[in-house]
């Protein structure tokens, strides 16, 4: 039987630095990896960033991870080109005006962003029950879905040993971001989320069936969003071994993600809703290059984190210095052949979201 604990654990992996966004009447969606911050190929942007405030205080709302029951939305035959200033042509989300001023919105931002897990609780009740009174609005499903993802990712100390419960947030988190992609199949953001939650509970329950589902939904998102959904294909292999040939696929698709992203995409830099996609980011980046030996590139992204002009309020300086000071231990310590000492990376931490989303 599978531990509650470990497949919270697989699962979490997946929900670092959250994404979610923009305005309803936007046809483009946000990836996540970002150009250097300085000179720096260290961006790995898991954030969908607005670049029209008006617009965008309503459309936030999607950026954990999930997985649909639907299958997902064809890709194109070719990458869509990127929208100057926005997502790529193809992707829409359907957010509405109500769903994105009703109170249970604005309370899960505000709870998020204050990395309030305490206050969690309460911003996944009513987000339960706007979903509830509006089964057709994709912004409450989704919301509701990376409400739980969030809990599974950065449990508080109540939550921590509540094993049931850790498990009913796994499942509502994949029903409600299922719904949400049946509700709008534009929304290729989703796949970020979900095909990786399938991934990872396939894995975990030896269903190759279900792998390969969240692989194609994955990859389909990819192809119709690569700047957005490369980063969950990172996530997906980075904690494999360093010498396993899969934790390449991650350096990999990093090293694609900086590439895909171009500078006006909204999912390219902070964002009042991601206030420190960058910082957050980098470290992301620079974790998977430190890993892989690369200590140019791992410095780079770790660096690189400090040139964002909104650097001066990010609460994770002591993380990133504790980073550049250990970067030669840490490199030696995921080749070495002793796998308990191996340094815990940000895709494993207790702070995957608040490093990204927390003002």
């Amino acid at each position: 039987m599978l531990r509650p604990a470990v497949f919270a654990s697989s699962l979490a992996l997946i929900a670092a630095c959250a994404d979610v966004d923009q305005s309803p009447i936007e046809a483009s969606a946000p990836p996540r990896l970002a150009r250097p911050l300085a000179d720096t190929s260290t961006q790995a942007v898991h954030v969908d960033a607005q670049a029209d405030d008006a617009a965008t205080q309503s459309e936030d709302a999607a950026w954990l991870l999930e997985d649909a029951a639907v299958a997902p939305p064809s890709a194109p035959t070719a990458p869509s080109a990127p929208r100057a200033g926005g997502r790529p042509s193809g992707v829409a989300t359907c957010y509405s005006a109500l769903s994105s001023s009703h109170p249970a919105t604005v309370a899960f931002w505000a709870a998020l962003r204050a990395g309030d897990l305490e206050g969690r609780p309460r911003a996944i009740e009513a987000l339960t029950a706007a979903a509830a009174e509006y089964p057709n609005e994709e912004e409450f499903a989704l919301l509701l879905g990376l409400a739980h993802l969030w809990r599974v990712a950065e449990p508080n100390v109540t939550e921590l040993f509540d094993f049931a419960g850790l498990l009913s947030a796994v499942d509502t988190t994949r029903a409600e971001l299922e719904r949400a992609a049946a509700l709008c199949p534009t929304d290729h953001r989703i796949a970020a989320w979900l095909g990786p939650v399938l991934i990872r509970s396939g894995r975990m329950a030896n269903e190759p069936a279900e792998i390969d589902r969240g692989m194609a939904i994955l990859d389909a998102g990819i192809e119709a969003y690569p700047a957005f959904v490369l980063f969950s294909k990172v996530l997906v292999y980075a904690d494999q071994p360093a010498d396993d040939p899969d934790f390449v696929r991650a350096v990999e698709a990093i090293t694609a993600n900086i590439g895909a992203c171009g500078p006006t995409d909204p999912a390219c830099g902070n964002h009042p809703k991601v206030a420190h996609n960058l910082e957050g980011s980098a470290v992301f980046l620079g974790d998977v290059y430190a890993k892989a030996g690369d200590r140019a590139r791992a410095l780079a992204a770790y660096q690189g984190a400090r040139a964002s002009a909104d650097y001066a309020s990010w609460d994770y300086d002591a993380v990133l210095s504790a980073r550049i000071s250990a970067l030669d231990l840490h490199m030696a310590s995921a080749r070495n052949e002793n796998p308990f000492d191996d340094p815990q990376w940000a895709w494993s931490t207790s702070f995957q979201c608040s490093i990204c989303h927390r003002e």
